[in-house]
């Protein structure tokens, strides 16, 4: 019980600090047993995962975005190798600040949109000692539609605006991973590329302001997480239950934690 409680307690150490939006492992297709096709290779997988992008840098001055995310996970594993997988949810508190206009602070708050993901992970090799490479790459989007807006300090509802324009929020990415493998425990770290395009564009008292098609202003990253397969009862000695814990930083400050079952 003691290395468990470690074990988590490393875990969340880091999450708490470095924050990242999800890759998962790329071990996913055969890191539980599948009940419902078992001499098929192929799984059915559902999940919930929770994600906070803390901060991710804009290529614009002092651009920033951050944004909560709520998703439900429905995924295929195929061959013991690779995984595919579709996100569902919706996208919270998305906020883009930066400066326009020759110097005006601007933030830009948007409701809370459907969020929609696809990804595929896929491992490239394993070795007998349970160490394993694996690739992964994942793309997702939202639309950003501004509810209200900072500038210089003064807040104005939509409906004060002399007009605002929607915009969307896409992601994609592709990373290469290490992980081990044991009977209960999947420790990973990698490296990924990735980008990000954000909206925001308002007018006031006919002035405009435009921070629109605004990419990161870093594309490489780090990942590292940690993935928990526990036996219950109820599964006749089965592991059918992953829980992973990730964090992702230098390019961004995010964290996530995903809970799923494989039928």
């Amino acid at each position: 019980m003691g290395k468990y409680l470690l074990v988590m307690l490393f875990v969340f150490c880091f999450a708490t600090t470095l924050y990242a939006a999800p890759i998962g492992i790329t071990s996913e297709a055969d890191a539980r047993e599948s009940e419902l096709w078992p001499n098929k290779d192929l799984g059915l997988s559902v999940g919930f995962v929770a994600d906070r992008v803390d901060k991710r840098a804009i290529d614009i001055d002092d651009g920033e975005f951050e944004m909560d995310a709520l998703m439900l996970r429905i995924g295929v594993s195929a061959i013991n190798r690779f995984y595919l997988y579709v996100d569902i949810g919706e996208a919270q508190n998305m906020q883009y600040s930066c400066y326009v206009n020759n110097g005006t602070k601007v933030i830009y708050d948007h409701e809370d949109d459907l969020l929609f993901g696809i990804g595929l992970n896929a491992l490239a090799y394993r070795w007998d000692n349970g160490l394993e490479v694996g690739v992964s790459g994942s793309y997702r989007k939202a639309d950003m539609a501004p509810n209200e807006v900072n500038i210089e300090g003064v807040v104005y509802r939509k409906d004060e605006l002399d007009s605002v324009r929607n915009g969307e929020f896409t992601e994609w990415q592709v990373g290469c991973e290490l992980a081990w493998k044991t009977d209960y425990f999947i420790p990973y770290i990698g490296m990924k590329y990735s980008d990000v395009e954000v909206d925001g564009d308002v007018t006031l008292s006919n002035i405009q302001y435009n921070a629109n098609g605004k990419n990161a202003s870093n594309n490489i990253g780090a990942f590292l997480g940690f993935a928990i397969t526990p036996t219950l009862p109820e599964t006749y000695g089965k592991e059918q239950l992953t829980i992973n814990l990730e964090g992702r930083f230098i390019d961004e400050q995010a964290y996530t934690a995903g809970i799923s079952y494989k039928f």
